[in-house]
């Protein structure tokens, strides 16, 4: 076999310092004392040891001439194994072919790069481990190469190996040659590729895939959002594109941890794709924002019902860890060219909408209208600036007095959060509360409400004049995990008592999740807080639901009170509340009484505790304070 390098191994030192072979003392010495005893005998005997010694010297020049004619071949074996083991070991595929380009040696790794055995690739031709449409063109390089051979170093050429089994490998080759005789000869030394390939394309999928759900990102949704926007301008057609965001997903990631976050984002993108066709496009674009764009269409009326079986297929409970974790959706929709002219402005339209359909009650989908521009940024400015007026305390608590229907005291209050902004001038609670629930700022202020009562509690008992107050909570603030442990820490900082605290829910925030409002609700209770059911009659609350919340007090809500005694439909929906609430034997307390005729028809009725401007608007601590302190008269 013909060594592996053409380099000729290096020289060593002068023959003359060159050390005996190992061989030599062994082999003479035996032969040296033949010979002593030969000189013995002879000096005794004559010519027979004459004789006998000229046959020893015979003996000892065959030996050292066969020994001399041996040492080159065992040093060639022993080179030729050595590169036989590195040839073997070599981690890439060696290939050598003569100059006609028939295969001569493959290594092991070859073998296993290929998949073929050795007898199937030994005197083939090499362009059997080429793809046919490279044959022709590496028969004509592999002639020019021999005819004008050099050595390429790996990573100048790449190209793909053909299997045994049919399948294309990417490789890249280095080469080298040499001549022996007449016959020249190349080596190829053959890397695999795949590895580094696929390293590669996983980090091109990363660039414009989400991790998680392994759908578009924003970077890949956007590109393709232009090209579909190209085709339709090309085309006349009209593009509708979905903004979609989970309700409730940071209460579910705070109750449930991230994990079981992660698990409802990827069944939620699954979800989502369910519904759409083959052509439509599914992006994540970051936290629980998703994205669709829909294709040729007819009508925007066709978007429309998309969005109403995404929001069908969300609304759905997730059960996970065998609980039933329930989100929803909110959906905004805008259209290109009809709403938009580009991409950019086409993705800011959606975005507005969907907050629209936010604020509008979660579950729901909006589409963009050129009014939503203007209410967009002027809900921007309303969270900058309710954010700032929360950091430095510019908000206000002012307090609306329940009273007994019966003897016309002073029993209660309600709390209710105003705020007056030096550039937005009196806010509306409708308006500034819907922007903090679309923009995540609903938690920090509600915290802030409750440590602000549960202080002015203590500071009424503190005076003398305890007063029971209600304080209403948001669904993010009552579907917190440890709400419980939240309310006592309040209420240990600030010393009021729990016996003076009142939590309001409403209706339809218990109805959503009956279960874990059941136990929310038993969990504040045990601390000594009394719960209030808002709002009743607006929700769809069963007698079976009803029964077994630990509730103490009802709220008719106040669209059912206008019309007393008047309208015959609220005279019957009030008498069937104040009934179920005295058959459950709770309180009830009936919003926005306004006038005498109204009072008297809930005393009569039964009704137990009235708030509304009747009796007196709602007003800020100091003013109460000081109706606490003036006496009370009891009514006839």
């Amino acid at each position: 076999m013909k060594p592996l390098s053409s380099q000729p191994e290096p020289a060593g030192p002068a023959v003359a310092r060159r050390k005996l072979p190992a061989w030599l003392p062994l082999a003479l010495t035996p032969l040296l004392l033949a010979v002593l005893a030969a000189v013995a005998l002879q000096r005794q005997h004559g010519v027979l040891a004459a004789s006998l010694l000229a046959t020893l010297l015979v003996l000892l020049l065959a030996v050292v001439l066969r020994q001399l004619v041996l040492l080159p071949r065992r040093r060639l074996a022993t080179q030729q194994r050595r590169e036989q083991v590195t040839f073997d070991a070599a981690p890439d595929g060696i290939v050598r072919v003569d100059q006609n380009g028939i295969i001569r040696m493959v290594n092991p790794a070859m073998l296993k790069l290929s998949g073929y055995q050795r007898d199937q690739l030994l005197g083939q031709n090499v362009s059997m481990l080429l793809p046919q449409a490279l044959r022709a063109r590496h028969t004509v390089s592999m002639a020019g190469y021999f005819a004008q051979p050099r050595t390429r170093a790996m990573g100048e050429a790449a190209l793909e190996l053909l299997c045994s089994d049919g399948s294309l490998r990417p490789v890249e080759i280095s080469l080298g040659h040499w001549q022996e005789g007449t016959q020249r000869h190349a080596i190829a030394y053959i890397h695999d590729l795949s590895e580094r390939h696929a390293f590669e394309r996983s980090l091109q999928h990363r660039a414009t895939h989400d991790d998680l759900t392994s759908l578009p990102n924003r970077r890949l949704f956007k590109a393709l959002l232009q090209q579909a926007a190209l085709r339709s301008g090309r085309q006349a057609t009209r593009l509708s594109l979905l903004f979609l965001d989970l309700d409730h997903f940071k209460t579910i990631n705070d109750n449930f941890g991230h994990a079981v976050g992660d698990t409802v984002l990827i069944e939620a993108g699954n979800r989502i794709q369910s519904v759409l066709r083959s052509g439509d496009v599914l992006a994540r674009l970051g936290g629980d924002e998703f994205a669709v764009l829909l294709g040729e269409l007819g009508s925007p009326d066709d978007a429309m019902r998309v969005a109403g079986k995404l929001l069908e297929v969300l609304k759905v409970p997730y059960t996970l860890r065998h609980q039933q974790i329930y989100s929803g959706a909110s959906i905004g929709i805008a259209f290109l060219p009809d709403d938009a002219g580009n991409v950019d402005t086409l993705l800011r339209y959606a975005d507005m909408a969907m907050y629209q359909a936010k604020q509008n009650g979660r579950g729901h989908f909006a589409c963009y209208s050129h009014e939503l521009n203007a209410r967009a940024h002027e809900d921007m400015l309303i969270h900058s600036r309710l954010k700032e007026a929360l950091a430095q305390n510019r908000l206000q608590l002012h307090y609306q007095p329940q009273v007994d229907v019966q003897s016309g005291l002073l029993i209660g209050a309600e709390a209710l959060l105003r705020w007056h902004d030096e550039q937005l001038g009196q806010v509306s609670p409708e308006r500034f509360v819907a922007v903090a629930e679309a923009t995540g700022l609903i938690l920090p202020l509600s915290d802030w409400v409750l440590e602000q009562v549960c202080q002015q509690i203590c500071r009424w008992q503190q005076a003398g004049t305890p007063l029971r107050v209600a304080v209403n909570f948001s669904a993010h603030q009552f579907n917190q995990p440890h709400l419980a442990q939240q309310v006592a820490a309040v209420l240990q900082r600030s010393g009021a008592p729990a016996a003076l605290l009142d939590i309001e829910i409403t209706e339809t925030v218990v109805m959503a999740r009956p279960d874990q409002a059941r136990n929310q609700i038993a969990a504040l209770v045990a601390l000594g807080c009394s719960v209030a059911l808002d709002d009743f009659g607006t929700g769809y609350s069963s007698l079976t639901r009803l029964k077994d919340l630990p509730v103490s007090k009802l709220k008719i809500d106040r669209s059912f009170v206008q019309g007393l005694p008047g309208d015959s439909n609220d005279c019957t929906i009030a008498q069937a509340i104040i009934g179920l609430a005295r058959s459950f034997n709770l309180k009830m307390v009936a919003e926005g009484v306004e006038n005498a005729a109204q009072l008297a028809y809930l005393r009569e009725q039964g009704c137990e505790l009235y708030q509304g401007w009747w009796y007196a608007r709602a007003m800020p601590a100091e003013a109460l304070s000081e109706l606490l302190q003036a006496p009370q008269t009891v009514q006839a």
